[in-house]
């Protein structure tokens, strides 16, 4: 029997789970993101959260996107949580506005959608300031004009009570997450994932199962003339400038050729016009070709009726669309056609293959387009006995009308109550939609957005083992879209852990032992829970023990050397040196790469020419054991740039660099960027200013383009890179260096890291009078030089001033590293202490002297000071 949790507000125990129990205890002591794959019970979090603020004489409001959300929380609320009937309400749009005043007023826990919330805020008919605990679930919703976004910063001017924000998937880039956490004032993250020790015993089995189809070579006949007439409207295009010569058409592509059409309408450049009219047409062409290929010829036929519906309306863009002689004899082609593309009867093989695996389960078909949804449902109901209904958006447009919030409901109840066999959704379904018996989900057509495909996979295996088919047309978008949404999964996870690494949110306290007391565990007796949850983890730490006693005592070497790095056939520099020590030379073999003919040189220069190698493998040798550490900017520290520099020896540490990716030393700084970073900094006009500012704040910068071809660019012409390289490295007097790939980058900075070194020690040498005897006259009359500039910058003011106010802006970026210090107040510690020392040994009292500085802040920072 699996352990139970209690606690003086639950009716019933619930199952305790460990990582449940650690999300909680993050919960209880701050304002909090609870990140955790779909299935596993971020819902048990929240009555956590709602017993313990019910028990505390305090308030809950939980606001969730959908109407359907809304009262799926409500019922499994009333369920599991010992309060009447009256303490727990709805707020949705089919109440009265009058009405919800009251009912808000009353209630210990209220769920709404968040535009009720907003709205009724914004009216003065409801007080946030009377919410001890706001629950934001589907938090990623959060983002920029949502209606979620607005109850966070709505809340956050009450400055009252605590945020609990629950998703599966909070985003892919760090800015997005960033925006998350700012508009719902979070302060602390909490992510757990499926690998995790605490919980792999709860994950339940989901089999991913990709079908793939290709198209028959009827349908690609039939999309053959379309194809065409896509490439001839492009073409047009590129020749006018607006899209790029090499660029495939995408939905990125169409947009990228619409704004730059725009500008030219801007500059008064009257071919903008035509250009805009043929994009309009291109993306038309586009989206029926992307419906031909991934969804089916019935969904490409309504659309184009619904063009025509449109044309009738007097919209001469869709007139001039329907007009192609293409697109009008498709429409003839096809209307007697019986369906050609594969996908649907896909569908029905699969849902016949769940029956058998299932008799009684349920099953769940996602499609992007309404129109796939009525062609399935007609395909589906009746089909081997089975019942099938539709689940769709509210909006409605022209002919078509969406489910009411009524509907919806009622839908999902006859799904859950098994009257309904097969539910054919669009997106609206994807989030929270709790079917315990949804054994199988099937993708009509991959998702490219990372949010959107891991709470579709989420609808089964949430108790039980489920399986998940998506069908993917071979050659067509949906492998593209594939691809990129498991990267896209990927690489948020990637974000997170680098975003709790860098401490990106602001770090309060750790949670109190207290926060769990009233929670108990019965599990063969009764633990409180605290005690319990550390139990387990240290279950978990004796078994990572045994594991590393058991690699201890069958070591492996996991240090990947560069031989590991470079193709077979390529020799390294250690292989240089092997042969420079146990090799004898001969005039005739190959030397460095050059053949060295003893009748077209002389002994001597021979001899000479080897002296020099040998010196040159000496001194790498010499310095390679000597390199000196090098900083890379925090950005730098989880790429392929750095685990490159660890395999070339390299040592490094990463922070943050005002300016540039890579600071060998005072003398040099480098920026390094890719093809993409630099065509995509050229166009938004920032690599202008980073060259101004690299060039500024270095006496040797160097730019580092990874590259095989610069001109090789669908988004910008050649010519303008070329003449920014040439402003760059002829105005501006930065150099600017080629790599192949960060492979060659790491070398090339491993090479002057060492090199660098060893010039520092031997100009140290030469400044205070002990000369190495083993200079070469260049290197001394260098070493001279070198001296000579470094005594004339002590006495130069411009360029001591310059180097006084980078390192004050540096011990700002110090202070600003601090919990709760930010830059205005940073300034103004350094000013009133001078160094980062006197701060840290600041009293109490030299805090005090500062002015503006309250009690409780001088109280913080004295606490930090001494932690």
């Amino acid at each position: 029997m699996p352990a139970r949790l209690t606690h003086p507000c639950f009716r019933d125990a619930i199952e305790a789970r460990a990582y449940q129990i650690q999300a909680a205890q993050q919960v209880f002591d701050g304002s909090c993101l609870v990140v955790m794959p779909t299935g596993l019970g971020k819902t048990a979090v929240q009555w956590m959260a709602m017993a313990e603020t019910i028990h505390s004489k305090g308030r809950v409001l939980l606001v969730a996107p959908t109407t359907g959300l809304v009262q799926q929380q409500a019922r499994m609320a009333r369920e599991y949580l010992e309060l009447s009937e009256e303490s727990i309400i709805t707020l949705t749009g089919e109440i009265a506005p009058a009405k919800r005043q009251p009912l808000f007023e009353n209630a210990l826990i209220i769920i709404a959608t968040p535009q009720v919330i907003r709205n009724d805020v914004q009216a003065h008919r409801i007080d946030l300031g009377t919410i001890d605990l706001l629950i934001f679930d589907e938090a990623h919703h959060a983002v920029g004009n949502d209606a979620m976004a607005q109850v966070g910063d709505l809340y956050r001017n009450t400055l009252q009570g605590k945020t609990l924000a629950c998703t599966a998937s909070p985003g892919v880039k760090e800015e997005a997450i960033l925006e998350v956490v700012e508009r719902l004032g979070i302060d602390r993250m909490h992510v757990s994932r499926k690998e995790d020790a605490l919980v792999a015993p709860h994950v339940v089995e989901m089999a991913m199962d990709e079908c793939r189809i290709d198209l028959p070579s009827e349908l690609s006949l039939l999309i053959k003339p379309i194809e065409e007439l896509l490439e001839d409207e492009s073409n047009r295009l590129k020749t006018g400038g607006f899209m790029g010569m090499a660029a495939k058409v995408s939905n990125r592509t169409i947009d990228e050729a619409q704004q730059r059409a725009s500008a030219a309408i801007r500059r008064g450049d009257r071919r903008g016009y035509d250009a805009m009219r043929r994009i309009s047409d291109l993306r038309r062409i586009h989206r029926l070709l992307d419906l031909l290929k991934t969804q089916s010829i019935g969904c490409a036929r309504a659309y184009l009726e619904r063009a025509e519906e449109e044309g009738r309306g007097k919209k001469r863009k869709t007139n001039r669309f329907l007009a192609f002689p293409e697109i009008h004899r498709f429409r003839n082609e096809s209307k007697d056609l019986p369906e050609l593309h594969p996908k649907p009867e896909q569908v029905k093989r699969l849902v016949k293959e769940a029956r058998i695996e299932a008799p009684s389960g349920r099953v769940i078909v996602f499609t992007e387009y309404r129109d796939t949804v009525e062609i399935l449902q007609s395909l589906l109901d009746g089909f081997d006995g089975l019942r099938s209904g539709r689940f769709i958006g509210q909006s409605g447009s022209g002919k078509r009308s969406g489910m009411r919030q009524r509907e919806q409901l009622a839908q999902l109840q006859r799904f859950r109550d098994g009257e309904i066999d097969i539910l054919i959704a669009t997106s609206v379904a994807e989030e929270g939609l709790d079917v315990p018996s949804a054994d199988h989900v099937i993708l009509y057509e991959p998702v490219p957005s990372a949010i959107r495909a891991i709470q579709r996979r989420g609808r089964t295996a949430r108790q039980r083992a489920g399986k998940v088919h998506v069908l993917i047309a071979n050659g067509t978008r949906d492998e593209v879209v594939k691809h990129a949404s498991s990267s896209r999964e990927k690489r948020m996870y990637a974000t997170l852990e680098r975003m709790k690494r860098q401490r990106r949110l602001p770090a309060i306290a750790n949670p109190e032992r207290k926060s769990l007391e009233r929670f108990r565990v019965h599990d063969q007796g009764e633990y409180s829970a605290l005690e319990w949850l550390e139990k387990k983890i240290s279950l978990i730490e004796d078994e990572k023990e045994i594991v590393e006693e058991t690699k201890t005592k069958n070591p492996r070497s996991i240090f990947v050397g560069p031989e590991r790095l470079r193709p077979r056939s390529q020799m390294g520099l250690d292989a240089f040196m092997d042969t420079a020590e146990e090799v004898e030379l001969k005039p005739q073999e190959k030397w460095w790469g050059a053949v060295l003919d003893p009748n077209a040189k002389t002994n001597d220069e021979v001899a000479a020419a080897q002296a020099a190698n040998a010196e040159v493998i000496s001194h790498t040798i010499q310095t390679e054991n000597n390199s000196p550490l090098i900083k890379i900017d925090h950005r730098e520290s989880s790429s392929s740039l750095a685990a490159h520099l660890r395999a070339n020896g390299v040592e490094f540490e990463a922070g943050t660099l005002p300016c540039g990716d890579v600071r060998i030393s005072e003398r040099v700084l480098i920026e390094r960027k890719t093809s993409r970073d630099l065509v995509d900094s050229l166009l938004d006009g920032r690599l202008l200013h980073q060259c101004r500012r690299l060039s500024a704040a270095a006496a040797s910068p160097l730019l580092i383009i990874e590259s095989n071809d610069l001109t090789d660019s669908s988004r910008i012409n050649s010519h303008a890179i070329e003449g920014a390289l040439a402003w760059i490295t002829l105005d501006l007097g930065l150099p600017v260096l080629v790599t192949k790939d960060t492979e060659q980058t790491a070398r090339f900075i491993a090479v002057v890291t060492r090199r660098e070194g060893g010039l520092l020690d031997r100009l140290t040498e030469h400044l205070s009078g002990s000369k190495s005897t083993n200079d070469s006259d260049a290197e001394r009359r260098a070493i001279t030089a070198a001296s000579r500039e470094v005594r004339e910058a002590v006495d130069s003011r411009p360029l001591a001033a310059r180097w006084k106010k980078q390192g004050f802006e540096l011990r700002i970026e110090f202070l600003r590293g601090i919990p709760g210090i930010g830059t205005v107040l940073a300034r103004r510690l350094l000013n009133h202490f001078g160094t980062l020392a006197c701060f840290f040994d600041a009293s109490r009292e030299d805090l005090a002297e500062i002015e503006g500085l309250s009690a409780p802040d001088i109280e913080r920072i004295w606490q930090i000071i001494n932690e």
